[in-house]
């Protein structure tokens, strides 16, 4: 096999076009807001390096990065000190993971709809073990949130430090449910290892009336993490939506199946509103007012990643909108 290092940028130029109005005569902008990953072209770099692309709006907490793998590549070992959630967007393949060098390596097979978490400063490689398909994925990491701690690369890439206990819980945990409440988010949370599958077709349980979900707290939920969460929806019913609301942290949002829209807000700006279709990605920013909607009865499901944890022992934070975010979306 050849090693194929193909981390790139996605660039996208907001596109407004035209002018809407709601039901109590605000003015509503459609807004192309949206990449679909599917489609997107990609350009192959000479070099593996992380690089921010925030694909048209500034986004400071995550790192978001599209990567390919071309039929029979492989990329090159990594680990560092940020945590990520690898999701597999087409494609079929497997990743090596390992916690020092000369040690027993754990094998994860995955194909579309998985996602992957490795433990923090853990060795990593990707393998496309397909001949003729290449294999595409997204990576959102919290690289930024720690070089902003830290500022040095080498501290975050070089770093050899290991999280043992981490390394053994994650590689023994199945995903499994393990609710610790009787209402919102919590009656749909799970604890995941490394690995999770079929995201995209899953089989779920009930969050609330007409809405289906996983939730992943950013308290060791996956691959023992404090600062990355994640949850995916699926509204069954026209009129399984999200209420209006706003936090500290960015979203970024992966779009599963299905159609539907987005209405987004800036502080003093007008509303736009963003069309959504399967293979779509988008993001929210920090303290944007945002809601979801579907579209007729296409039961969308979707993936929203954050680096939510890094909030979680800062005090007191204004959440706006009428309800916590767990109790929303």
């Amino acid at each position: 096999m050849k090693i194929i290092n193909a981390i790139f940028m996605i660039p996208l130029t907001f596109l407004l076009s035209g002018g809407l109005t709601n039901s109590f005569g605000q003015e509503i902008t459609l807004s192309n807001e949206t990449i679909n990953l599917n489609q997107h072209e990609v350009v192959l770099n000479k070099e593996l390096g992380f690089s921010t692309s925030s694909m048209g709006k500034q986004l400071f907490q995550m790192e978001v990065t599209l990567v390919e793998i071309p039929s029979g590549g492989l990329l090159p070992p990594q680990k560092h000190m940020s945590d990520e959630l690898i999701y597999i967007i087409s494609g079929q393949g497997y990743t090596t993971m390992w916690l020092r060098n000369g040690e027993t390596k754990e094998q994860y097979n995955w194909s579309e709809g998985d996602m992957l978490s490795p433990t923090l400063n853990a060795w990593h490689q990707h393998f496309n073990n397909s001949t003729d398909t290449p294999a595409r994925y997204l990576i959102v990491s919290s690289a930024p949130l720690i070089y902003s701690m830290f500022h040095t690369r080498d501290f975050i890439d070089n770093n050899d430090y290991v999280f043992e206990d981490r390394w053994e819980k994650n590689v023994k945990q199945q995903p499994e449910y393990t609710p610790i409440g009787t209402g919102g988010a919590e009656i749909v949370r799970m604890r995941v290892g490394h690995h999770i599958a079929n995201l995209h077709t899953r089989e779920m349980r009930e969050r609330r009336e007409g809405v289906l979900g996983i939730t992943i707290r950013p308290e060791g939920d996956m691959a023992n993490s404090h600062i990355m969460e994640w949850e995916v929806r699926e509204y069954q019913r026209p009129d399984s939506v999200s209420p209006q609301h706003r936090h500290p942290w960015e979203v970024v949002y992966y779009i599963m199946s299905g159609e539907g829209y987005a209405i987004l807000q800036r502080e003093g700006e007008s509303k736009r509103k963003v069309n959504w279709k399967k293979g779509d990605i988008f993001f929210v920013e920090a303290n944007e007012f945002h809601e979801l909607r579907p579209l007729n009865n296409t039961k969308p499901r979707f993936l929203q990643m954050k680096a939510s944890g890094i909030f979680n022992q800062v005090g007191n934070l204004l959440i706006e909108g009428g309800l916590r975010p767990d109790e929303v979306e």
